[in-house]
C-alpha cells in the first residue's frame, strides 16, 4: 500500500504515513485522525497558540462569573467544567510535545508549585510539537478552531 499523499510505500494496517503524516486511505483512520486518537476522550493534540487561547480565556469567563453575582450553585459548575477545560487542554498539549496523558499529572502537580507554574506555563506555550504523526495523531493544525474541535469523541 502506498500513501495517496506523498507515495510513499506504507506498512499494512498503519493509520498514518511515516513520512508525510497524512492518514491512510481507510475513512475510519481518518475519522480517528480529526478527533484525536480513537481512545477514550478522543483527546488528541492541541498546538500552542489553542493552549494559550485556552489558558487565557478559561480564567477570565470564570472570573466574570465569581465575580458577578451569579448563585454559588452556578459558579461551582463552572469551576468544575474549568478544572476538566484545564486537564484537557494540558494533555492535549502534552500529546502534541509527545508525553503521554500521565506525564500531564507532573505537569498540573508542577502548575501547583509557585514560581515553576510560570516556567512550566512559559515551556507549554513556546514549545514546538512535534511535525510528524505519533500515537495521538497528526499534528495540529496551527489555528485556534482546533480547540473547539480537539476533545471530541
Amino acid at each position: 500500500m502506498h500513501c495517496a499523499n506523498c507515495g510513499e510505500k506504507v506498512e499494512e494496517g498503519a493509520r498514518f504515513c511515516a513520512k508525510c503524516g497524512a492518514a491512510t486511505n481507510s475513512s475510519h483512520h481518518v475519522a480517528a485522525h480529526r478527533t484525536g486518537t480513537g481512545k477514550p476522550f478522543g483527546i488528541g493534540r492541541l498546538g500552542r497558540l489553542a493552549f494559550f487561547v485556552g489558558i487565557v480565556i478559561a480564567p477570565i469567563i470564570f472570573g466574570i462569573a465569581m465575580y458577578s453575582g451569579m448563585p454559588s450553585v452556578v459558579v461551582d459548575t463552572l469551576a468544575l467544567v474549568w478544572l476538566v477545560w484545564l486537564v484537557s487542554i494540558i494533555i492535549g498539549r502534552a500529546h502534541d510535545l509527545g508525553y503521554s496523558a500521565w506525564f500531564s499529572i507532573l505537569i498540573i502537580l508542577v502548575c501547583a508549585i509557585p514560581v515553576l507554574n510560570a516556567i512550566m506555563l512559559i515551556y507549554l506555550c513556546a514549545a514546538e510539537g512535534s511535525n510528524t504523526s505519533s500515537e495521538y495523531g497528526l499534528p495540529p493544525k496551527g489555528s485556534v478552531s482546533e480547540l473547539l474541535h480537539f476533545w471530541r469523541a
